[in-house]
């Protein structure tokens, strides 16, 4: 259980090799697989929110990607100052969850999935670039 304000649960996660675009692509999946509501995605990781339930009032996930590791981190927003341990269930369940995706996703449909999601963030800033 964490105690703190706000509470939270932060972990390091070493690529082991792997392509760190790839481990952006198995990341997004998996939080899609948890049913996290996404916020943000770029190149470097995401924003999502977990679902509220009645042992939660939703946990920010964040993650961070760069060159050397993945940075993982659930916080519980607002004021709460106890998580009852529901950040460090987070975590766990997204480490669980990140090594089935693994094991379930081709690398074909990585190399599509990358490519959309290239094309998206590319339409976003098109879009941005004129709305200025």
């Amino acid at each position: 259980m964490a105690f703190g304000f706000p509470p939270k649960c932060v972990q390091d996660i070493p690529f082991n090799g792997m392509d760190k675009s790839h481990f952006l692509i198995i990341a997004i999946d998996t939080a899609f697989d948890l049913g996290w509501k996404m916020m943000v995605i770029d190149e470097t990781g995401f924003i999502a929110r977990t679902r509220f339930s009645w042992r939660s009032w939703t946990e920010e996930v964040t993650m961070d990607i760069n060159n050397e590791k993945a940075t993982i981190k659930s916080e519980c927003p607002g004021s709460q100052i106890l998580d009852w341990g529901k950040n460090k269930i987070n975590i766990t369940a997204f480490l669980k969850a990140f090594k089935e995706t693994k094991s379930r996703l081709t690398r074909e449909e990585i190399e599509d999935k990358l490519t959309n999601l290239r094309k998206e963030l590319k339409k976003e800033h098109n879009e941005e670039d004129t709305d200025q």
